[in-house]
């Protein structure tokens, strides 16, 4: 489909930490839906990187842009959300005296006393792959977070070899051998906005070549990594001597991005198809009298929050009056529940970007069939439909 020249087919993946595993729930559901529409079998219908120009992924997103970008199945981005989350969103704990964690979604306790150590909440202890036995000074990062193996089985050095492990592909046939992706392995144009500390300036990450995108030759995993790194949560991520962030500082949603990016590859495109998948939207209000607790770190988390999904809420805002009150023809569907789990379900669940119990996750499963459910007043089948119209169009 996306040999269509007429038009851009876009597919873009917001941040949000364990929530990624709500927006590639839903891809699923999604892209078996618009199959069926199609009445074609899977082999037919092919992969996510077959049906889309240009796959955008900021923070999380990004896990899921290269890995779809390299041809991998939604059923193994789930199981990096479903399995490894819960390790990675985890810290040790008083009982841990080595460089592992003993239980997963063990969220920090004293995060003030992280914050003003210049911590971040996960990062792991050990990262430079040279402990052995019991590490008396908490194997503080020695060699820097620039993709050596490390020791430790929780936090970013969790999340580093997972990346690893799952951003390969086969160098040689027999014997098999197996090297780390680049960006150059894509089998589709990839952006993925980061913000470069080193320079003080936002970043695009791509496969693309085109000047005003870097990182062509980056290995996948590191591109993963370097816009993963949220502030207080991940610790930032060097790529060839320059440290990076985050790309949910400044752009949670690639939306924009990757309509710059489709325009570019397809000049004589006359229309647009989005699909936007976002980890949802938190509504409540976040100011200083309903934040509970004392801790500096929770108002920043809460700020964190706040500026980054107003971001994201802006892009969404001005792609609706793109694709309503202008003459572009910009096909745009967002997936953007809001994260009500109380009045939902009846049961407090938390959501945050490190939320990974179970009952967390059971409720994204919620959400996502909700949207899909023709007898729930809530669904959003009516615009999930008129998306797959436009996109078979």
């Amino acid at each position: 489909m996306k040999h269509d020249p007429n038009t851009i087919y876009i597919l873009s993946l917001t941040g949000g930490g364990a929530k990624g595993y709500l927006s590639n729930k839903f891809l699923k559901k999604f892209y078996e839906r618009w199959r069926l529409s199609r009445g074609q079998n899977e082999e037919e219908f092919g992969q996510v990187w077959q049906n889309f120009d240009v796959i955008g992924g900021t923070s999380v997103g990004s896990i899921g842009a290269v890995s779809y970008g390299l041809g991998k199945s939604i059923d193994e981005v789930l199981d990096i959300f479903k399995n490894q989350a819960p390790w990675i969103f985890t810290t040790d704990d008083w009982n841990d005296f080595g460089c592992n964690a003993s239980d997963p979604s063990d969220t920090p306790v004293f995060d003030y006393l992280d914050l003003i150590s210049n911590n971040q909440l996960y990062k792991s202890k050990c990262d430079n792959g040279t402990c052995t036995g019991y590490n008396l000074d908490y194997g503080e990062n020695t060699g820097g977070n620039s993709g050596s193996s490390g020791c430790s089985n929780y936090g970013h050095v969790r999340l580093r070899e997972i990346l690893k492990q799952t951003l390969k592909v086969q160098a040689i046939d027999f014997p098999p051998i197996f090297r780390y992706a680049t960006m150059q392995d894509m089998r589709t144009n990839i952006v993925v906005p980061v913000y470069c500390n080193s320079i003080g300036q936002p970043v695009i990450l791509s496969n693309i070549a085109n000047p005003e995108y870097e990182g062509q030759n980056f290995e996948a995993y590191k591109v993963a990594m370097a816009s993963s790194a949220a502030p207080v949560y991940l610790p930032p991520y060097v790529i060839e001597g320059r440290e990076y962030i985050d790309g949910g500082i400044y752009q949670n949603s690639a939306s924009q991005v990757a309509i710059t990016a489709g325009n570019y590859l397809k000049k004589k495109a006359t229309r647009i198809c989005v699909v936007e998948i976002t980890t949802g939207l938190d509504l409540n209000p976040h100011d200083s009298s309903n934040i509970p607790g004392w801790s500096i770190y929770k108002v920043i988390k809460s700020f964190i929050s706040d500026s980054i999904g107003g971001v994201q809420a802006n892009t969404a805002r001005d792609l609706r009056i793109r694709s309503k009150y202008t003459l572009e023809e910009i096909n745009y569907y967002s997936f953007a529940p809001v994260l009500d789990p109380v009045s939902d379900i009846g049961v407090e669940v938390g959501y945050g970007l490190d939320s990974t119990k179970p009952e967390t996750f059971a409720y994204y499963d919620y959400l996502v069939d909700r949207a899909f459910n023709p007898h729930d007043p809530k669904n959003s089948l009516r615009d999930i439909d008129d998306m797959i119209v436009r996109l078979n169009a």
